[in-house]
């Protein structure tokens, strides 16, 4: 690394908790950019800096000094402003280099609301003066721990159809951005180049529901429910309108396997291979045991 001054934003994160973790772990000098009052590490308690993308003196703040910062932005309405608050705090505090977590769906969904929501975060950075990597995400596999998990008996309830999808590690998503960050010396000649990481093999959500029956041995099934069924239960959660129409359109571009992405980007990265969906699922295998005993439990 030619400086050790990197700012990680979106520190409580799923990919910004592990980079931050695997740059302690090196001895790098990170400070730890937090959006929430989350408790923190104790190894980084004395290396953080909370801020909010919404309040662009908070982000000045914490660049200064800074020479590389990691981005990921959460889903918002306003990603665009945030990121346009991030670029403006690193050209006054001239940060060179950054490394910006994107969406696959740029390019494989260029009109979904998402999509272009990152399209305008990337060009924000891709226009501001600094070297970069833009790293362009197919769906995590912590998304079934997360996002959308089994029932307790055994369902995967989503409206993909027979959709092949891509899934990476989260952590594998920080992997790559930390070797993006070590490998920066300030002399590339190309300002900003973009990779896209992907799993190693592209899966429909059966076969997915096949994989957990075999390798955490309980029974499970794919339920391809109506969007508006599942659209159904996301209002009565409560999820907000903006982040429901986000995800219809998310599930329409999968059915019409949009996400069926594979490359080498994360190995050219790394020089390691992705973590499979095997791999992921006998890791968390007790995770996905006890979730599902949840319901036996209940029913005796």
């Amino acid at each position: 690394m030619k400086t050790d001054n990197i700012l990680v934003l979106g520190a409580s994160g799923n990919v910004g908790g592990h980079l931050l973790a695997m740059l302690v772990s090196e001895g790098v000098s990170a400070l730890a950019g937090y959006y929430s009052e989350e408790p923190l590490p104790p190894d980084v308690q004395e290396h953080h800096l909370l801020l909010d993308y919404a309040k662009p003196e908070t982000l000045i703040e914490a660049t200064q000094g800074i020479n590389q910062v990691f981005v990921v932005i959460p889903d918002s309405p306003v990603m665009d402003q945030f990121a346009r608050n991030i670029v403006t705090a690193c050209s006054v505090n001239q940060v060179q280099h950054f490394v910006l977590v994107s969406g696959a769906g740029v390019t494989a969904s260029p009109n979904n609301i998402v999509s272009k929501r990152l399209q305008a975060m990337e060009t924000l950075f891709s226009e501001s003066g600094m070297q970069g990597v833009i790293l362009r995400s197919v769906f995590f596999m912590q998304n079934y721990i997360n996002q959308f998990p089994p029932t307790p008996d055994g369902k995967l309830i989503l409206p993909m159809g027979e959709g092949r999808v891509s899934y990476i590690d989260v952590r594998d998503v920080a992997k790559a951005s930390f070797y993006a960050l070590k490998d920066w010396d300030g002399t590339q000649s190309s300002q900003v180049s973009v990779k896209y990481l992907t799993g190693d093999k592209s899966y429909t959500v059966k076969e997915v529901a096949n994989m957990f029956n075999g390798v955490v041995e309980l029974s499970y099934e794919y339920i391809d429910a109506p969007v508006a069924e599942v659209v159904s239960q996301l209002k009565n959660k409560g999820v907000p309108d903006w982040k429901i129409d986000m995800l219809q359109e998310i599930y329409h571009s999968a059915q019409n396997h949009r996400y069926d992405i594979i490359t080498e980007d994360f190995t050219h990265l790394t020089s390691q291979h992705q973590t499979s969906f095997e791999a992921f699922l006998k890791e968390y295998k007790v995770h996905f045991i006890s979730n599902y005993h949840q319901n036996t439990l209940t029913n005796e």
